[in-house]
């Protein structure tokens, strides 16, 4: 019979670290955002902007109504049931992708800090709909910094909480002797020479990650940033000559 994560992990004395984030906190946050628009409903405006141009002008409105009061709230639901199925079937894992060959507890433990990093994602774009949903018709922001702003925050704490969880769990499992079979895998990335692969599968989750120990890893990773930093180059450009 299969042992629960949370019951492999304190076994071998490593903490399930998404059993210590309940699935039902993305929704909680969502509620009192909701609860906080029904509780000031008629301090709503009528119309408000909800979009900013590329030149930090106003060009996207919403009126008051239950829909465009409540559709921040609404995404935030579908995108964080998304994910916390997405977690749920991570969390349940009992084997790795093909090529690597770590024993049930490593599994387990790498499987919860894994998860445990969509759930912090979820929480946080809980937060970010929450901030949008209440914020942009009761505080009506002149520019989209509040929205930018609150999604780097937000995203960023959330990845770098989860990665640091993840990172944890690797240690302490090396260091407990139970990573064999997963040589160069650090927990996030894979680097091993001795892997002829460009491509790997990732052990856990789903999609394929780089082997950062072939010679052809570099080129192409700086090849990937490569490509948004142009997007990103072009937009600038473009907004700097429609300033002048």
């Amino acid at each position: 019979m299969n042992r629960p994560n949370s019951e492999i992990n304190s076994r071998i004395g490593i903490p399930a670290s998404s059993s210590s984030l309940p699935a039902w906190l993305p929704y909680a946050i969502l509620l009192g955002a909701a609860i906080v628009l029904l509780i000031n409903w008629e301090r709503i405006p009528d119309r408000w902007v909800t979009h900013w141009g590329l030149r930090g002008e106003p060009d996207g409105w919403t009126s008051k109504s239950p829909l465009g009061v409540f559709m921040p709230i609404g995404l935030g639901i579908i995108i964080c049931a998304f994910l916390d199925l997405l977690a749920r079937n991570i969390a349940s894992k009992k084997t790795t992708a093909e090529g690597f060959d770590l024993s049930p507890e490593a599994v387990s433990v790498m499987a919860a800090a894994t998860a445990n990093i969509v759930r912090l994602t979820s929480i946080a774009v809980a937060g970010l709909m929450a901030v949008m949903a209440v914020a942009l018709p009761l505080y009506q922001p002149r520019s989209p910094g509040l929205v930018v702003g609150t999604a780097f925050a937000f995203i960023g704490v959330a990845m770098a909480a989860g990665l640091r969880g993840l990172s944890r769990a690797h240690r302490e499992l090396k260091e407990k002797g139970l990573l064999k079979g997963a040589e160069g895998w650090n927990g996030f990335t894979y680097n091993n020479p001795r892997d002829p692969r460009l491509w790997v599968p990732k052990p856990l989750g789903y999609g394929h990650t780089i082997n950062f120990g072939h010679r052809r890893a570099w080129p192409l990773f700086l090849l990937i940033l490569s490509i948004p930093l142009m997007v990103v180059i072009v937009i600038i450009a473009f907004v700097a000559l429609g300033n002048q």
